[in-house]
Formats: C-alpha cells, sequence, structure tokens
C-alpha cells in the first residue's frame, strides 16, 4: 500500500513538472485570432451587402414589372377606345376598319414603345387560338394553348410569363370591334436591362465596399491582435519557465492595456513565489533533516530509557516479591507472638499453682518441686520460642534492608528517567511525570521501610530482653531446685524467688502486650509497603508502554522527516526548472 502511495506521489509531481515545464498536451493549430475576426466581419459585411443589393433590386424589379405591367394595361385600354372610336368612322366596313387598324394604331402604338425603349408583339385571340397582327407577322413569338386559355378565361388582365426562354409581360383585353382579344406582349429583357445594368453597378460598389472595409478592418483589428500576439508569445516563453518575461507596449486600448499591466503584475508575483517557493524549500529541507537527526537520538535516548525502566521493573517486581514474603514472615511471627502469650498465660496459671503449694507447706513441696520443673520445662520452650522470634526479627530486618537497598535503587533510577525525560524535551514530559511519582513512590517506600524496621528494632530488643530474663529465670529455676533438693529450710528462699519470677513475668507480660500493640501498626506498614511496591510495579510497566509508544512516535517523526526531505528535493527541482532573474 506504502509502495503505491508513493508511485502515484512521484506521477504527480512528474505530471506537475511537466505542466510547469511547458510541456502540454498537443493542440492542433487554428485560424488566429485576427483571422477569425476579420472573417466574422466581412462575413457580416458580405451578407448585409448581398441581403441590401438584393432586396434593392428584386425591389427594384417588382416595380419595373409593376410599372410595365400598368403601361402595357393602359396600352391595351387605350387600343380599346381607339377601336370603339374607329369603328364609328368604318361602320359595316370591317376590312378596312382592320386595315386601318394595322396601319395606324398598331404602328403608332409600337412606335411610342420603341421610343422608350421597348419592343412588342400584337396577337388577336379568338376561337381558341392566337393570330398575330400584320405588324408582328415575321415574330418568332408564339402563343401556346394554354396560355391561350388562360386568357380566354379572363375579360381582361395582365400577366408575366416564361414562354420558351424568354419572359414577357402580357396584358389583354376584349376588344368587341375586333371580335376577341387583343394582346400585346413586351418583352421583360427589354424594360430590365436598365435593371441589369444596376445590378451590375450594386456589384462593383459592393465589392469596392468590402475590399476597402477588408483593409479598414485588417488594420484595426491588427492593432487590436498585435498586443494580444505579443502577449502569446511572451506566456510561451513563460510556458517554457522563463519568468524573467514582460511587456513594454503601450496600446489605447483599456481592457488590453489592463491586461498587460495584469501580465507583468502576475510575472512579478510568480518570480517572488518562486523565490519564495525556493527558499521555503531549502528551510523545509534543513529542517527535514534536523529532524531526522532529532529523532535518531531521541530513539537512541528513549532505548536507553526503554533499559532504565526494564531495570526499574525488574527492581520493582523484586520489591513486590520481597514485600509478599515479608508481609508471609510477618504474619507467622504475629503467629508465634500470639502463641507466646498463650504460654504466659499458663505460665501465669502455672506460677499461681506454684504459689498456692507453697502455702499449703511443706507437704506439697515435693509438688511445687515438680511444678517448678514443668515450668522450667515450659521457660525452655518459651526461650526457644523467643529465640525463633529473634532469629525471624533478624530475618526480618534483612529483607527490610533489601527493601531499603531496592527502594534508593528506585529513587536513583527514577532520578536517571527524569534526567532523560528532560533531554527529551517536549516529547518526553510524559516520562518526566511517571518518573517522578515512580521517586515518590520510591521515598514512600523507603519510608515504610524505615518504620517497619523501627518496629522490628525495638521488638528484637524486647525479645532479647525477654529471652535474657528468661535464661536468667530458668538459673535461678534449676538453682531454687538444686536448694529445694537439698534442704527444705530454702523453701523460703525459694518462695522469695518466685515471688521475684512473678514479678519478671508481670514485666514481661508488660512487655509482651506493649510489642503486641506494636504488631497491628507494624501489619499496617507492612500492607502499605506492599501497596507501594505493587504501585511502583505498575507505574513502571506503565513508563515501559509509554516509552514503547514514544519508540513508535519516534519512528514516525523519522517517516515524516524522510517524507520532507524528499518532498523538499522534489520542490528544488520544480523551482530549478524556471528562470527568475
Amino acid at each position: 500500500m506504502k509502495n503505491k502511495e508513493k508511485d502515484l506521489n512521484m506521477s504527480k509531481t512528474n505530471w506537475n513538472l511537466n505542466m510547469l515545464k511547458g510541456k502540454m498536451p498537443v493542440i492542433k493549430k487554428e485560424f488566429g485570432l485576427p483571422y477569425r475576426m476579420l472573417t466574422l466581419v466581412l462575413s457580416v459585411m458580405i451578407i448585409s451587402v448581398a441581403v441590401v443589393g438584393t432586396t434593392a433590386y428584386q425591389k427594384a424589379k417588382d416595380t419595373t414589372i409593376t410599372m410595365m405591367e400598368n403601361r402595357v394595361e393602359r396600352e391595351a385600354s387605350m387600343v380599346n377606345d381607339i377601336a370603339g372610336s374607329m369603328m364609328y368612322a368604318y361602320v359595316g366596313q370591317e376590312e378596312k376598319f382592320m386595315e386601318k387598324f394595322n396601319k395606324s394604331v398598331l404602328p403608332k402604338q409600337l412606335s411610342q414603345l420603341i421610343q422608350d425603349g421597348l419592343t412588342a408583339d400584337f396577337f388577336l385571340v379568338k376561337d381558341h387560338a392566337s393570330e398575330p397582327f400584320k405588324i408582328s407577322k415575321n415574330s418568332k413569338l408564339v402563343l401556346d394553348e394554354q396560355l391561350v386559355e388562360v386568357i380566354e378565361k379572363k375579360d381582361h388582365g395582365v400577366l408575366t410569363t416564361t414562354i420558351g426562354k424568354d419572359s414577357y409581360t402580357l396584358s389583354f383585353i376584349h376588344i368587341q370591334e375586333l371580335k376577341g382579344k387583343y394582346v400585346i406582349a413586351v418583352p421583360a429583357d427589354k424594360y430590365l436591362k436598365p435593371l441589369y445594368t444596376l445590378l451590375h453597378y450594386i456589384l462593383v460598389i459592393a465589392i469596392v465596399c468590402v475590399a476597402a472595409a477588408s483593409a479598414i478592418s485588417y488594420l484595426f483589428i491588427r492593432s487590436l491582435t498585435k498586443p494580444l500576439s505579443i502577449l502569446r508569445n511572451k506566456m510561451k516563453a513563460v510556458r517554457e519557465g522563463d519568468l524573467t518575461q514582460e511587456i513594454n507596449f503601450s496600446t489605447s486600448v483599456p481592457e488590453i492595456s489592463s491586461l498587460l499591466k495584469s501580465f507583468n503584475a502576475m510575472m512579478q508575483h510568480m518570480r517572488k513565489m518562486v523565490s519564495n517557493v525556493g527558499a521555503a524549500t531549502t528551510e523545509l529541507s534543513y529542517n527535514g533533516t534536523l529532524l531526522s537527526e532529532t529523532s535518531t537520538q531521541v530513539r537512541i535516548q528513549n532505548q536507553q530509557l526503554l533499559e532504565a525502566i526494564s531495570v526499574v521493573k525488574l527492581g520493582a517486581e523484586q520489591t513486590a516479591a520481597g514485600s509478599d514474603a515479608h508481609h508471609n514472615e510477618f504474619y507467622h511471627f504475629k503467629i508465634q507472638i500470639e502463641r507466646l502469650l498463650g504460654e504466659m498465660t499458663a505460665v501465669f496459671q502455672r506460677a499461681e499453682g506454684m504459689m498456692t503449694s507453697a502455702h499449703k507447706g511443706e507437704d506439697s513441696l515435693a509438688k511445687m518441686i515438680s511444678a517448678m520443673q514443668e515450668a522450667g520445662s515450659d521457660f525452655q520452650e518459651m526461650s526457644g520460642t523467643i529465640s525463633s522470634v529473634e532469629h525471624n526479627s533478624k530475618a526480618i530486618k534483612n529483607v527490610i534492608g533489601t527493601i531499603q537497598t531496592i527502594a534508593e535503587q528506585t529513587r536513583l533510577l527514577a532520578l536517571n528517567a527524569a534526567i532523560e525525560a528532560a533531554r527529551a524535551g517536549e516529547s518526553g514530559k510524559g516520562f518526566a511525570v511517571v518518573a517522578a511519582e515512580v521517586k515518590k513512590l520510591a521515598e514512600q517506600s523507603s519510608q515504610a521501610a524505615v518504620g517497619v524496621a523501627h518496629s522490628i528494632q525495638q521488638m528484637e530488643a524486647i525479645s532479647m530482653n525477654a529471652s535474657a530474663e528468661f535464661k536468667e529465670l530458668q538459673k535461678k529455676l534449676n538453682s531454687h531446685l538444686d536448694i529445694a533438693g537439698i534442704s527444705r529450710e530454702a523453701f523460703d528462699e525459694l518462695m522469695g524467688e518466685i515471688t521475684n519470677v512473678n514479678e519478671k513475668l508481670s514485666e514481661m507480660e508488660r512487655n509482651l502486650k506493649q510489642l503486641q500493640g506494636t504488631i497491628p501498626h507494624m501489619e499496617t506498614s507492612a500492607l502499605e509497603f506492599v501497596s507501594v511496591s505493587q504501585q511502583t510495579l505498575s507505574s513502571a510497566e506503565e513508563m515501559l508502554a509509554a516509552s514503547e509508544e514514544q519508540a513508535s512516535s519516534m519512528e514516525k517523526n523519522n517517516e515524516i522527516g524522510s517524507k520532507l526531505i524528499h518532498l523538499s528535493q522534489n520542490l528544488s527541482q520544480m523551482t530549478q526548472t524556471f528562470k527568475s532573474t
């Protein structure tokens, strides 16, 4: 997983380097902005001129055709009026009427049309057929049957149609005198010829206007796009990594001027940014190296601290084990004390019996001697018990010395741990707290051991006194037994000695009761010492766990330092590709 992330980061870094070096995806070259703007302006102008010219030409054509239709319609109506007037002059003389009509009316009408630059053909439509008048006898124009049908369906009218390949404007009217419909046909080419000339002029003017507009537009667009072209070349150099580019070009267009100023400001910011990135990269590399070295040192110190904490833990375990053993021995010592008190009670009972026997007289001397012998035996057992107590006290004293030694070593180790935590700085604050706590527990253990040692010393003194007293009492009892065996006169002395023994026993009882009073305090101290030992062991385990966690954190810090160094190297490579000075 880490290798995949590393490869992904490397690929992203290479892509960023390629982007910054100008290795952009290849874009297919197209028309530049000047040609596009010129093409757009020319297209709009050509379309506008074409639409205006076409509209004007079509409108002029429609107007001309309308005027011609009205003209031929008037000509036809005028012929109708003339024919009606002539019919009054040639009533019943149809041939003369036709002859006059062909020689006078039609030529006159044709001459008027010719004077206006027009020509015409004249036809008479009747009985579903068309017949040209004599003046149009040589005309090649022929009215087809469909056109004749259309003419016959209406009484009069005007229409423009195509006959053959030419276009004609026809005006027809029913003339009763001709017994048919008079048709005048004017070729459209004749009256549209000026319109064709107008169209030619429009085309020439349009071409000249488009050419002039193209030249003016080109110069105008070039003045607009030249700064942009310079800007493009500068940005191309920037794309290749040259950040020293600046544009010293003035233009009257505010938008382009603002764009050039923005480019220069952007280049200044980019140079400053690259310089700052370079400085930050150097600082990052230095800090990464420093972090890596510091992490290595902290790891070594942490390893030493782990070893020290392991020693502390071992000492705590030994202390806890010694505390448990001490507690067990103290428990047996308590049982022996209780047993001793019980035996002392029995001794007192026997001493009382001995006193009773002594008061009974001489007859009970044998019994008294026997009781004294039993008391001597009991004294021997009690002396052995007291010796055992003295021996156990010495063993407990040795254990307390071991505990004090361990507590002192624990305190020294805690002091060393605090010193190492202080060397670790911020990352060792937690260890300093734990070391202080361990030191505190070690001092408490030492104080508890001192208290127990003092109690044991007192108990040992009492035991030694008791042992000495019992030994002395045993000697006296043996002496009294010898004296009782030799002479009855020694009975009085024996009574005195018995009284002394009773006093000694009372004193011993008081000492034993005092010792019994100190036993709960000794037991409490022993329990507190066991608790402190266990807390010391628990704190040592916590310190060990915290140290291991700190070691893991140092490993992570070391990895972070390596990543920072790698990142700074990549940033340094990226910034070196730019030319900023």
